[in-house]
């Protein structure tokens, strides 16, 4: 996983088959911003490469901190 300033970039082994992709996606982002998650949500892309991923309840002050924090342990 890396953040680049502007997009999380989030590689999984699970094949695109029966939507595993993207929840492994989900999985992978709860795990690395140390959130539930119920928290995750899928918002665009299902199908797509490129992914759009809502962090609700999480502020964008926090969800900031947390990427920062997570940037720093990639680094």
């Amino acid at each position: 996983m890396t953040w680049d300033g502007s997009h999380l970039i989030v590689r999984v082994r699970e094949r695109a088959h029966d939507g595993k992709a993207n929840e492994a996606c989900r999985a992978a982002i709860a795990e690395a911003l140390r959130v539930p998650l119920s928290t995750v949500e899928l918002v665009r892309g299902g199908r797509a490469k490129i992914k759009t991923f809502a962090l609700n309840d999480l502020s964008r002050a926090e969800l900031n901190a947390r990427l920062a924090r997570l940037s720093d342990s990639i680094s």
